[in-house]
């Protein structure tokens, strides 16, 4: 993969998170330099350490979009930080509670979406299976509610014996 992009030296990269950090390890241990003026990713949780390694090895941030199959494109994040704003002109996200109310800012709850440019066949209210954390006004001083992260999936969630839940990340060999 890096000699395809060393061959066709493209100016950005639309990848996953987990395949970013393992080009950047890779480039990092062999000396490549690939001249990049943009990185995003998706499909998957972008980790601090993803972040911090596309910045130290490609010399630019990581810009992540938060999106599902069946709703589209949720968030965006901000061009002045990791925070997600979410397209609230496109769809009605909401992070809940274990009782189904809605969380307050700093509080992790499920996402649902309700998508509203799909009117052939609506999905109202669709609990998507991931976690995510309500974001306080965002300092850009754009309107949109905030996401300060995306905490994980349901299915990857490992529930402990003390009721606590964990979100492991991928582990990557060096």
């Amino acid at each position: 993969q890096v000699e395809w992009l060393r061959r066709h030296d493209p100016a950005y990269l639309l990848t996953h998170p987990t395949n970013l950090l393992h080009l950047a390890r890779h480039c990092a241990s062999h000396g490549i330099a690939l001249n990049l003026r943009g990185v995003s990713t998706l499909g998957e949780t972008l980790s601090p350490e993803t972040r911090a390694a596309c910045r130290d090895v490609f010399g630019v941030d990581a810009v992540d979009v938060y999106s599902t199959r069946e709703a589209g494109y949720l968030a965006l994040q901000c061009p002045t930080g990791p925070r997600y704003h979410v397209q609230a002109e496109d769809v009605l996200v909401e992070i809940l509670d274990e009782a189904g109310g809605s969380c307050a800012p700093g509080a992790i709850g499920r996402v649902v979406a309700t998508p509203l440019h799909n009117l052939a066949t609506p999905l109202i209210r669709y609990h998507i299976g991931d976690y995510a954390e309500v974001g306080a006004p965002c300092a850009c001083g754009r309107g949109l509610p905030v996401i300060t992260r995306i905490v994980g999936r349901t299915r990857n969630m490992l529930r402990l014996k003390s009721g606590q839940r964990s979100y492991p990340g991928y582990v990557l060999s060096r």
